[in-house]
């Protein structure tokens, strides 16, 4: 099995620090630029010379879902081209694109299994590739 030796992610401007929302004062964490790239419709893009530098909002009555202070862009719910998770109130909310999974699912599971057997199966989904999990 081969290991590709991990890349430091392209956050912000140098900082992780988290700054408040223009819209709604909340404090939003940095986000990779592949979160920018990937999530938001290219017509929302076009206005944006760079996708480093965002910030995530995850205040649910809130309309920003990303934001730059530097330039004071934002980009709206209608910008994103899945479903924000943390966004949302109606079910399924979704809190991981990459591997489709749903706040629900893991709750479910979470039920069944108990939160250790839960945190045991992530791991082996992880180490497979078929889940995400956050250390």
């Amino acid at each position: 099995m081969s290991h590709q030796a991990s890349r430091p992610a392209r956050y912000t401007s140098g900082t992780r620090r988290a700054l408040p929302c223009p819209s709604c004062v909340r404090l939003g964490q940095a986000v990779k630029c592949t979160t920018i790239e990937s999530l938001v419709e290219p017509e929302a893009l076009r206005g944006v010379t760079r996708s480093d530098g965002f910030r995530f909002c995850a205040a649910p009555a809130c309309d920003v879902v990303y934001f730059r202070p530097k330039t004071a862009a934002r980009l709206f719910r209608s910008d994103v081209k899945v479903r924000v998770g943390q966004k949302e109130t109606s079910l399924p909310r979704t809190i991981c694109y990459r591997f489709h999974r749903t706040l629900e699912e893991i709750e479910e599971e979470a039920a069944q299994t108990g939160p250790r057997g839960s945190r045991r199966r992530s791991r082996r989904g992880a180490a497979r590739g078929s889940i995400a999990t956050r250390r």
